[in-house]
């Protein structure tokens, strides 16, 4: 039986593949071959080789795949917050302008309104709360001028303010997105692609990307860390059985794959001195 072929991952494959994929050559056949992000190993499809991936290289690729996709997400999401942050602004305005006609009003009625006192400070309320750009306090102060007797505004600020109550939502979603983004939790943008999904808002194909770049680069790390468990785990056995030309494939396996051979090094080091007569210790802790 021949030895597993090395499979390595290019820069220049990485420009054509997907997010949380890898471009693989097999370097028996030369053939390359797009396979998962955490894949240890594959059948090469062509000449029947096991081509061990080259972890290192996967999840450098991965990586950069996560920059690549990660840029493209913030540029789709700055572009929205931006269309977002201008709706509610032209809502902000029209409010405003409805209300600044009604204060008016009020204004005007204030001499002979009955029970002005409590006009008057709902009169306050409502310029405190349109001053803040409160949505909820508008409403309130709103409900606190009909009740000390003032004139209601025009029907079409209640529609406008329940209007701006769902785009500011919606702001604060985006917002949400963009915080996931920045501290590349694959998890909270999953749950807020969800969020948008189930209000049936369009996700930018940018930001699944992102997603599915995570995860890859996730998954290529958790490789390098079982394939560095499952090395020191091997080089024990050999270190067991005093097996020194099992430690010298080790190592040049876990060089070619971009892994630290440093552990199985000094096992070899440690089963070398002992064998002519020298102290040895383990190099396992």
């Amino acid at each position: 039986v021949g030895s597993p072929a090395l499979g390595t991952a290019g820069a220049a494959s990485d420009e054509a593949g997907e997010e949380g994929t890898a471009k693989i050559r097999c370097q028996k056949c030369s053939l390359v071959w797009k396979v998962y992000c955490g894949t240890t190993a594959f059948t090469c499809a062509s000449c029947g080789a096991k081509v061990m991936v080259a972890l290192s290289a996967v999840a450098a690729q991965a990586s950069s795949q996560v920059d690549r996709h990660l840029d493209a997400a913030r540029r789709e999401l700055q572009a929205i917050m931006e269309q977002q942050a201008a709706v509610v602004q032209g809502l902000w305005d029209s409010v405003e302008e409805e209300l600044s006609l009604a204060q008016a009003l009020w204004d005007s009625q204030a001499a002979t309104s009955r029970g002005s006192e409590a006009a008057a400070n709902a009169h306050a309320i409502l310029r405190e709360a349109t001053q803040a750009r409160d949505c909820a306090q508008v409403t309130e102060a709103l409900s606190h001028a009909a009740e000390a007797g003032l004139p209601p505004p025009s029907e079409e600020v209640g529609e406008t303010l329940a209007r701006l109550k769902q785009e500011e939502d919606l702001e604060v979603l985006w917002r949400c997105f963009m915080s996931a983004l920045e501290v590349e939790d694959a998890i909270d943008l999953e749950f807020w692609c969800g969020e948008a999904t189930a209000q049936e808002l369009f996700v930018p194909d940018a930001v699944r990307g992102a997603v599915r770049s995570l995860r890859g680069a996730e998954k290529a790390r958790l490789a390098e860390i079982e394939y560095a468990a499952q090395l020191n785990a091997r080089a024990q056995e050999a270190v067991q059985s005093g097996d020194q030309q099992a430690l010298e494939r080790l190592i040049k396996e876990a060089s070619a794959l971009g892994a630290d051979p440093s552990v199985v090094q000094a096992a070899l080091a440690s089963l070398q001195a002992g064998a002519n007569g020298g102290s040895s210790s383990s190099a396992f802790v």
